[in-house]
């Protein structure tokens, strides 16, 4: 068994993005990717598409994902998966951090190591821009109860 310091190494690239996939973890079809924004920093989650799938996940701080044009607020401790693409701006004045699951299935690629600089698969993130948090003109935040309900999985105990 590996144990990765996914912070830390974060830390030691200038994107602070690090990405495990299949040459540091022997696996043909998972990866995952860790990433910290800092205030104001926006990144671009790529889309899941046929045969490559991404669900994230936030470690730390509280961001704004926008998905096409609505607004979605989200904190450590949520996940969520679009198979749009996906705009993650932490609005806040502290350091964020998420966690994306890759998984490939048959027929795609396998998830290939970012060299964290400036590869294809995983963006550098945008510069900070004073503006960014404000709400698109077009945007729309969703309110509405059944958007905002939250799902407890729970296993029952049997015989």
């Amino acid at each position: 068994m590996k144990i990765y310091r996914l912070a830390t190494l974060a830390e030691l690239t200038p994107e602070r993005v690090v990405e495990l996939g299949t040459d540091e973890l022997g696996a043909e079809h998972i990866g995952i990717r860790y990433q910290t924004l800092s205030p104001k920093e926006r990144a671009h989650v790529a889309k899941s598409s046929k045969g490559r799938e991404e669900i994230v996940f936030i470690v730390k701080g509280a961001l704004k994902a926008t998905v096409e044009q609505s607004n979605f607020p989200v904190s450590a401790g949520e996940s969520f998966y679009s198979e749009n693409e996906i705009v993650l701006e932490n609005c806040s004045d502290t350091e964020a951090a998420f966690l994306t699951a890759i998984a490939n299935g048959q027929g795609s690629e396998s998830v290939k190591r970012n060299s964290n600089a400036g590869g294809d698969d995983v963006p550098s993130p945008a510069p900070p821009n004073n503006d960014q948090c404000a709400p698109a003109a077009d945007a729309t935040t969703v309110t509405t109860e059944e958007e905002k309900a939250e799902f407890t999985i729970s296993e029952e105990g049997g015989d």
